[in-house]
């Protein structure tokens, strides 16, 4: 996306208190943005805790200014919320004090019109991106669905942990992509690819090996893409199949950020809703072994662990082991 001009996103602040104007808007653009929305303190309460750990692990240069990288690099999995400095990241106070901040409560009981759940892996959505790390372009319902094939009415709050300009590169969404539908995302050997920014990066993935895992719809609306310079206390609500990436960090910082989902209390869950991000990472560890003791590989693999990992989530259910799954999913699987 080197040549990319964004739009601006739309400041939606006019609205804060109409619940119908929210729906509306969030219906039409896919979004919600909010300028200077959470209380800044609560914000540089997270970041200075994330800081002082990166420090004690040695990814910033003590040096020089608070996010400058010291060029460790990173063992893989250690940011995320299962790894070990993921987890130990979602054990800070700051970090459920903010995603359970008046604001943003507030904010989605009008929005969504009754009580929200706040979802249990919410405290492991601390993202420390890397100079040269990217994102790639997806939509939220790829990940969280269930296997009735219901839908889930959740919504995923982006909020920037430090001011976030084209350098460092935060979040850009594709405009009204959410009216698309759910697209085709593409998987290579266990590595996610997501959705395709153009018929030339998508014939270049699939002469490379690639094939689509999820999604029905072959090409996006919309080329227009829209971000803006991102301020401490800024938040970003977007609808699940609204197509969103984190850009290239082409700064000599790490960029830190957070994304927390919410949906209304009695609304249809995906299985991670309820649990801690370990947990589910333990579940995908486990679901990958077996793959790899049936000696499954490739295509098959893939959809097979998309389907137990992402879609039905574990099970207490004799019946439904892994094992018996994997049995029955190599064969119903279509790898046409």
């Amino acid at each position: 996306m080197k040549n990319t001009a964004f739009s601006k996103l739309d400041d939606s602040s006019s609205c804060l208190n109409d619940a119908e104007k929210l729906r509306d808007k969030m219906s039409r653009d896919g979004y919600l943005f909010f300028r200077n929305f959470i209380d800044e303190k609560k914000v540089d309460k997270v970041r200075n805790d994330v800081i002082k750990i990166l420090k004690e692990k040695g990814y910033l240069d003590i040096e020089s200014p608070e996010t400058t990288w010291s060029g460790k690099k990173s063992e893989k999995g250690d940011f995320d919320g299962a790894g070990v400095i993921g987890i130990q990241i979602s054990k800070l106070n700051s970090i459920r004090k903010l995603y359970t901040s008046g604001e943003i409560v507030k904010l989605l009981k009008t929005f969504l019109g009754g009580e929200i759940h706040s979802w249990a892996e919410n405290s492991g959505r601390v993202r420390c991106l890397l100079p040269s790390e990217t994102n790639p372009a997806h939509q939220d319902q790829f990940f969280f669905r269930t296997s009735e094939k219901k839908e889930i009415p959740f919504y995923t709050a982006w909020t920037p942990l430090m001011d976030i300009d084209k350098n460092l590169g935060g979040l850009a969404i594709l405009k009204a992509s959410h009216k698309t539908g759910f697209l085709r995302h593409f998987y290579l050997l266990g590595k996610e690819l997501g959705i395709p920014s153009s018929q030339n990066e998508l014939q270049d993935w699939i002469d490379s090996g690639a094939y689509d895992v999820m999604g029905n719809v072959d090409k996006v609306c919309s080329e227009e893409w829209l971000r803006t310079d991102y301020k401490v206390g800024d938040l970003l609500l977007i609808h699940r199949l609204m197509v969103h990436r984190g850009l290239i960090n082409n700064s000599d910082r790490i960029r830190i950020s957070a994304d927390f989902r919410y949906q209304r209390k009695g609304t249809a869950m995906s299985w991670r809703a309820r649990h801690k991000f370990e947990y589910a990472k333990l579940h995908y560890a486990r679901v990958r072994n077996i793959l790899d003791e049936q000696g499954l590989k490739g295509e098959m693999a893939d959809k097979i662990w998309l389907q137990l990992a992402l879609v039905e989530g574990p099970s207490r259910s004799n019946r439904n082991t892994l094992l018996h799954r994997v049995n029955e999913l190599t064969k119903t699987i279509d790898l046409n």
